[in-house]
């Protein structure tokens, strides 16, 4: 999205909704777990962790260059005790980025407190805070529910010596067409900015309608008052107006669930049935709409696009049920900001403090049946619910 600011309550809901890719899990339990792995507290290791580097097959577990990055030899002597700050744990996106975390954690002497935010930027906002004031941690990672209410937190960290990685959907500040850190005391980000996102999802409508004139377009939002949504659909019609012929046609609501995306493409199709692409800001509600294509007799007719590269949307594109869904990286995620923290907290050279993981991992963010055959091993690092 364009370089602008969102209201805290806004971004809340961008957070989950549209680059969580619309998980019914986005509320979360109160508790706090914890998690730890790594050596005990007596002799730690200088660590080569060679084994590790190799990616699984899918990459499900990291691409390559993440899994380089954050299993190459390192001194690993000094313990490490890191918070982690998750918006929301039981959300299925962001639990792959802390079974990342974790990895990095057992691998190379550090430990894992994971904080749940429970989706609650206020909560959140205690939760670092406190444990800023208990002096127990070396270093944390956020995954922030909000991106500025945190801002006076990290400032404070950086005061006492705790560097602050910001990783997830978008970085701590007011730009969200960056990966650079905004604010005092982040050291470092690494996620894919939103604005490549938003970009990436308005494209695959333009190549969806390549040869086709008129071309039909429908939209199904996660909702038409969300701030990222607003700008979403702005970007979408400046994109329309480039293409011959070009015309959005229909919009409706699917609240980034499946059953209500059913409804909203039911609706299309009862209004719109010769419309030729239709455009959801997530896999979930990809998801539905395809079940109401299919039911009305359309699969194979419509060109379908998702968002955020789970498996099943991946899978989808692949078998060419949908057309395009824009990737994204939780578990890279992860690792490069495991990799970050640990080098901070010990002092250590980053060569590298803003990370695009799209970009660094070679993928192209527009996942189309033709660019996912340049990668046939990548099948998507997290499932939709």
């Amino acid at each position: 999205m364009t370089a602008r600011r969102l209201t805290d309550v806004g971004v809340a809901v961008l957070a989950c909704a549209f680059l969580a890719a619309g998980i019914s899990a986005c509320g979360s339990s109160d508790a706090t777990s914890t998690a730890s792995g790594g050596a005990s507290s007596g002799a730690a290791p200088q660590g080569d962790t060679t084994a590790l580097r190799k990616a699984d097959s899918t990459w499900a577990t990291g691409t390559p260059p993440a899994r380089e990055q954050a299993f190459a030899k390192a001194d690993n002597g000094k313990k490490v005790r890191i918070a982690y700050f998750v918006a929301a744990a039981a959300n299925p996106f962001w639990a792959k980025t802390t079974a990342a975390l974790q990895e990095v954690a057992k691998a190379r002497n550090a430990t894992v407190k994971v904080f749940d935010g429970g989706f609650d930027p206020a909560k959140q906002q205690s939760q670092m805070q406190d444990a800023l004031t208990s002096g127990r941690y070396d270093a944390f990672v956020v995954v922030p529910v909000a991106n500025t209410n945190l801002i006076p937190i990290a400032a404070q960290a950086k005061a006492k010596k705790v560097p602050v990685v910001v990783t997830g959907d978008f970085p701590l500040g007011p730009r969200f067409d960056t990966v650079e850190p905004q604010v005092p005391g982040v050291v470092g980000v690494a996620m894919t900015p939103p604005q490549s996102i938003t970009d990436a999802v308005v494209e695959g409508v333009l190549q969806a309608c390549k040869g086709i004139d008129p071309c039909e377009i429908a939209q199904i939002s996660g909702g038409f008052k969300l701030p990222v949504e607003a700008n979403i659909y702005k970007s979408l019609q400046a994109g329309v107006a480039k293409i011959p012929g070009g015309k959005i046609v229909a919009r409706e609501e699917g609240g980034y669930l499946v059953d209500p995306a059913r409804t909203a493409m039911q609706n299309i199709l009862t209004a719109h049935p010769a419309v030729d692409v239709v455009m959801t800001t997530s896999d979930a509600m990809a998801a539905g709409a395809e079940t109401a294509i299919k039911q009305g007799g359309k699969l194979g007719k419509i060109k379908l696009n998702g968002d955020a590269g789970s498996q099943e949307g991946v899978a989808a594109v692949r078998d060419g049920r949908w057309f395009m869904t824009a990737l994204q990286l939780p578990y890279d995620n992860g690792l490069y900001a495991g990799d970050l923290a640990l080098r901070a907290a010990r002092g250590q050279t980053i060569d590298d403090t803003s990370i695009d993981t799209i970009q660094k991992s070679g993928l192209e963010i527009v996942g189309t049946k033709v660019s996912l055959a340049k990668t046939p091993d990548f099948s998507g690092q997290w499932k939709n619910g």
